[in-house]
């Protein structure tokens, strides 16, 4: 814990240092866990995946690259989703979705059949 207090103090002081700021809001010390995305772990932040649940249904290219990017930003370290999502930029692409107090779920359907299932 004393390694990690030292980095933390000498982060803080480079923030300051070239006046880069930092949201007091956000900042959260010595907690036991936190909402994170990662190379080895994905910790995904449930508020950020109800957004893409209730964005309305991609109806153009640019509405589809929203609804992608989003997806791709929150789940960038699963195996091959650029190459499962790469042919949405091609075809017709229906989305469906559902959520309960329990979980939610996401499906993307090309020519009706499921290409991508988010659960």
């Amino acid at each position: 814990m004393k390694n990690h207090d030292q980095n933390l103090i000498a982060m803080l002081e480079k923030a300051r240092k070239t006046n880069f700021k930092l949201n007091p809001a956000k900042i959260r010390f010595k907690t036991r866990e936190a909402r994170i995305i990662g190379q080895d772990k994905i910790n995904v932040d449930p508020a950020k995946v109800t957004v893409i649940t209730k964005m309305p249904v991609p109806h153009n290219v640019a509405e589809l690259q929203r609804f992608l990017g989003m997806v791709h930003y929150l789940f960038k370290s699963l195996p091959k989703l650029s190459d499962l999502t790469a042919s949405l930029m091609r075809k017709e692409v229906t989305m469906q979705c559902d959520a309960s107090e329990s979980g939610i779920g996401a499906m993307l359907l090309q020519e009706g059949k499921t290409c991508i299932l988010l659960v």
